[in-house]
């Protein structure tokens, strides 16, 4: 005999009921006698056998299609069976063999699943006690399952979730068949607790099942990891506030964009309803005159390399603007497009001020020092003029010369003057270029003393106002000697060289002649005396060098 019971599928009358009768007395298991197959949808499921009269076989496909299970189905013809009932035991009794083994094997198949599958699979009975645990319990929580088998479903619960897990369970009784998903945490055997995920759901009026099915899965790492990003956004969060910064993330896709840091600070919107600022709010809210500039920037950076720095008048809550640098980089999915733009704003106002306040003072100060050059220019021209002037009255020439070579010391002075103004005050002369107009204008001031030829090696060379004037008078004082006293009448290749360069930062500069020499009582005179004071105050020295034919003279100072 078997263990399979029997559902009698026939019309009814006496024929089933004899036919009934007749299989109860052979010892089977008689569930339930119906008239027609539909009415027995609600039973058929193994290990059930469907015994059905002939009659019905072609209603028997939509059936099975119904039921959706491998129910075994025996044909009689109800009128032969009751003649000789041999032939449908037999076939029964093959059948319910046939079906044994299948199962035997079906079950087999069902349990190696089980005992590999990762996750957790949990059957409690009605009562709560568990019907089933699978070994993955062992390898997640450290339990085997037979040491929690005598444990409540709560037992093995965090306080803090238990109350989340009962509410779970109620909810699945009283919505039996829906799954639900809830978290919890699990007791582990060596300490602490695992975070699962859970999916449950009551089988509870499911005849052959009647439990409560939960299917769980170790989500610990996961929680790790959503923690530690969870610590770092909000390390990011309190640097970015305490900085003064506010951090964006753009979905390109979307135009969503998430805003973190000194919102507040910056825009006067609270945190949570800036939010709601998306790519549209946040270009009508760039002050009209920076907005194309703005976005044609982002356009470009989308199409390059990405980075991008900006700087544009950002609205505020209560309507007024603030100055902002944005700076950030877009990201590119694999065909080079932009799906993400991530950046930072800081208020700038405060350095936007600053700066044109500096600018103001820059401005107000070249007023200032064109005031200056005019004012000093003008002085040192109405001195040449009355020098001039006084000059043009003098019959002598022994007088008229020290007024000449006066007038020339303040002309020396006005060159490196006029070379620093054009040089925009930044504070250093180009000396070479003073040395070329000053050795020019020489030249033309003593032309009629003959044909003196001037050699340059002047190399580019700036120096500090303070050494530039004083320098300057030296160059005047030795070339004006040169040009009055070096040569004679006669002397036909008379030549001056004068040469300046630099080396370790010390400058040095030479002036020679071919001529005759300078007189002998030159040595006592106001120009000797002046380059000697003026190479002190240089912090240098000025030499005479010994030459057969001519003069040399020799400066070196320390560059400032």
């Amino acid at each position: 005999m078997f263990n399979a019971s029997l559902l009698l599928i026939a019309p009814a009358g006496e024929a089933r009921d004899a036919l009934a009768k007749l299989l109860t007395n052979r010892g089977y298991r008689l569930r339930a006698c119906f008239g027609q197959l539909h009415e027995a949808e609600s039973l058929a499921y193994a290990p059930h056998l469907l015994v059905v009269e002939e009659s019905l076989r072609a209603s028997t496909q939509g059936f099975k299609n119904k039921v959706q299970q491998a129910v075994p189905l025996c044909f009689f013809c109800l009128n032969h069976v009751l003649q000789d009932p041999v032939a449908l035991f037999v076939e029964l009794e093959i059948l319910a063999r046939t079906q044994s083994e299948e199962l035997r094997i079906g079950e087999a198949r069902v349990r190696q699943l089980l005992e590999h599958l990762a996750d957790i699979l949990v059957i409690l009975n009605a009562d709560g006690s568990p019907r089933y645990l699978s070994p993955s319990l062992e390898r997640i929580t450290g339990y085997r399952p037979e040491e929690l088998s005598s444990k409540g479903p709560l037992e093995v619960v965090h306080p803090e979730d238990q109350a989340k897990v009962r509410q779970a369970i109620f909810w699945s009784h009283e919505h039996p068949g829906l799954p639900i998903m809830f978290e919890y945490r699990h007791i582990h055997k060596q300490g602490g607790y695992v975070h699962l995920e859970s999916v449950g759901q009551s089988l509870l009026d499911v005849p052959g099942i009647s439990a409560f099915v939960v299917v769980s899965r170790d989500i610990s790492a996961r929680r790790g990891w959503e923690a530690k990003i969870q610590d770092s956004e909000q390390r990011y969060r309190v640097v970015a506030e305490q900085t003064g910064q506010m951090v964006y993330d753009w979905d390109v896709l979307s135009g969503e964009i998430q805003w973190v840091g000194a919102i507040e600070k910056i825009t006067g919107f609270e945190s949570e309803a800036y939010q709601d600022v998306n790519i549209e709010v946040w270009e009508s809210m760039i002050h009209e005159q920076e907005r194309a500039q703005t976005l044609a920037v982002l356009d470009q950076a989308a199409h390059a390399d990405g980075h991008f720095c900006m700087e544009y008048r950002l609205r505020r809550r209560d309507g007024s603007y603030v100055w902002v640098e944005d700076t950030g980089l877009f990201l590119k999915d694999e065909e080079g497009l932009a799906v993400r733009m991530l950046g930072s704003m800081k208020d700038i106002s405060q350095r936007r001020m600053q700066a044109e306040l500096l600018q103001n003072a820059v401005h107000e100060r070249e007023l200032l020092l064109q005031e200056i050059h005019h004012r000093v220019k003008n002085n040192f021209q109405i001195m040449i003029s009355l020098l001039n002037m006084q000059m043009r009255r003098l019959p002598r020439a022994e007088v008229l010369e020290p007024l000449r070579d006066v007038r020339n010391r303040l002309h020396s002075m006005l060159l490196v003057h006029e070379e620093l103004y054009r040089q925009g005050f930044s504070g250093r002369v180009p000396f070479r270029e003073c040395l070329e107009i000053l050795c020019r204008e020489l030249y033309l001031q003593y032309a009629e003393r003959g044909s003196i030829q001037i050699l340059e090696e002047l190399e580019p060379l700036s120096l500090s106002m303070d050494q530039a004037i004083p320098c300057g008078l030296i160059v005047n004082e030795l070339l004006t000697n040169a040009f009055k006293y070096a040569f004679s009448a006669e002397q036909r290749d008379a030549r001056i060289q004068i040469s300046l360069r630099s080396l370790d930062e010390c400058v040095f500069l030479e002036i020679n002649d071919n001529g005759v020499g300078l007189p002998d009582d030159y040595s006592s005179g106001l120009g000797l005396h002046l380059v000697e004071r003026l190479a002190h105050q240089l912090e240098g020295q000025c030499r005479r060098l010994p030459l057969s034919q001519g003069t040399a003279w020799h400066l070196s100072f320390p560059r400032a």
